[in-house]
C-alpha cells in the first residue's frame, strides 16, 4: 500500500479474537519497498520459477536451522525480518523450525513469504519444518502453502479455523 500511494506511513486496523481492536502504525521502508519490487518481478518470470522452485538439498549439504519462536505476531514481524536477513543469501540450505510458533499474524507470514521468495528466487534451498495447526491453518486460510513450500491445502478434509490467525482480511 505505502509503495503505491507514496504515503510516509499507514495505520492498520486488527481485531484480535473477533473482540479486541488495536491500530498499528507501519512506516515506509524504502529497502523493502525495493526488496518486493524485486521479488513481484522475479515471481512474474516463468523461467526463472521453473528453473530454481523448491531445490532439495542433497544428502552432505550444509544447512541451518534457524527457531522462529512461538509468536509471528505484528508486533515480531521487524524481529524476525531481522533474524532471517542474514540467511537470504547463503548458498546452503535453510530450515525454518516451527515447532514452538503459538500465535501468527499475517505481517507475520507476510516475511516468511518474502524470505522464502527471495531465497527460492535464487534457487536457494529453503524449507519450513515442524508446523502445527496454529502455522498450518493460517496458511491454508490465506493461501500461502505453496508460497511457504506447504502442501497446497486443496484437502479440505481439516477445516480450517480463522480463530488460529489475526488479521486475516
Amino acid at each position: 500500500q505505502l509503495a503505491v500511494t507514496g504515503k510516509d506511513a499507514a495505520d492498520v486496523a486488527v481485531l484480535l479474537c473477533g473482540q479486541k481492536l488495536e491500530i498499528h502504525r507501519v512506516e515506509r521502508d524504502e529497502e523493502i519497498i525495493s526488496r518486493l519490487v524485486v521479488l513481484e518481478a522475479r515471481a512474474k518470470d516463468p523461467r526463472r520459477r521453473a528453473a530454481t522452485a523448491h531445490r532439495t538439498p542433497f544428502v552432505g549439504d550444509a544447512m541451518d536451522t534457524v527457531p522462529l519462536g512461538d509468536d509471528l505476531g505484528i508486533e515480531a514481524s521487524t524481529g524476525l525480518k531481522e533474524r532471517l536477513a542474514p540467511y537470504l543469501d547463503q548458498a546452503h540450505a535453510v530450515v525454518l523450525d516451527a515447532t514452538e510458533v503459538r500465535r501468527v499474524h499475517t505481517a507475520g507470514l507476510q516475511v516468511l513469504c518474502a524470505f522464502f521468495a527471495s531465497r527460492v528466487g535464487t534457487g536457494l534451498s529453503t524449507e519450513l519444518r515442524g508446523c502445527n495447526e496454529v502455522l498450518l491453518d493460517a496458511a491454508r486460510l490465506l493461501g500461502l502453502g505453496p508460497a511457504l513450500g506447504l502442501a497446497d491445502g486443496s484437502d479440505q478434509s481439516n477445516a480450517t479455523d480463522a480463530s488460529t490467525v489475526e488479521n486475516a482480511a
